[in-house]
């Protein structure tokens, strides 16, 4: 559950607002609910983990190749595991939408795998939220540019610009384009219109959104 805090006044906000984009975008994400705890609003996730069936969730991090949270490590990391192409999309699509709301802090437990007695899948995504959740009144008026927790093989601090890069890098091109041809900025914009976000945070999201999605249509159309 997340409450608001003092230096985060809209975090349940923002935070229900960043899953429905992931949503929308086709990103699988832990079921999601916006509700009222003690009078206030608040933010939660339900538990995807059965406690009745023999299933364990293990961080990312245990798994990479090396102590890089790196696109290649992590994406050697999901193909090495599951084996399954349709995790290394998901993860894909997850590194550029982080990068489209700002998400600064996807670290190494904010990825994961579901093991079973059988298999090892991608967990759904979860603590999605972009780093505006921090950001209140006039100060969401700023130019932001809040990069990646994901390094690439030329930064550790990653724009939409150096994802994309280093995405086609390693061979995505294809996954690039299907994330941006996904992009209808009319349907995101209405959902940050219709949000429980304050105009001045909508506005902010909306911004920072436009910004990003240019990036990545420039990057998409070299």
């Amino acid at each position: 559950m997340k409450l608001r805090q003092d230096e985060a006044p809209e975090l349940p906000e923002v935070e229900y607002l960043c899953n429905q984009i992931a949503k929308l975008l086709g990103i699988p994400v832990a079921e999601f609910y916006f509700i009222s705890f003690n009078n206030d609003p608040a933010f939660v996730t339900k538990n995807f983990i059965k406690k009745d069936t023999p299933t364990d969730l293990q961080h990312i991090y245990h798994h990479r190749p090396d102590d890089q949270h790196s696109c290649e490590g992590i994406i050697r990391a999901v193909a090495e595991k599951t084996g399954r192409p349709h995790d290394i999309s998901i993860l894909i699509k997850t590194v550029l939408f982080d990068a489209l709301i700002g998400n600064h802090d996807r670290h190494g437990r904010n990825l994961a795998f579901i093991l079973t007695a059988k298999s090892m899948l991608l967990s759904p995504i979860y603590d999605n939220v972009s780093y505006l959740s921090l950001e209140s009144g006039n100060m969401l008026k700023a130019d932001f540019n809040p990069t990646g927790k994901i390094s690439t093989s030329e930064t550790f601090e990653p724009s939409m610009r150096d994802y994309a890069k280093e995405l086609k890098r390693l061979g995505y091109a294809d996954e690039i384009n299907e994330f941006y041809q996904n992009i209808k900025l009319s349907r995101l914009y209405q959902l940050i219109d219709e949000s429980f976000c304050s105009d001045l945070m909508k506005n902010a999201i909306k911004t920072l959104i436009e910004k990003r999605y240019k990036e990545l249509q420039n990057e998409s159309s070299n």
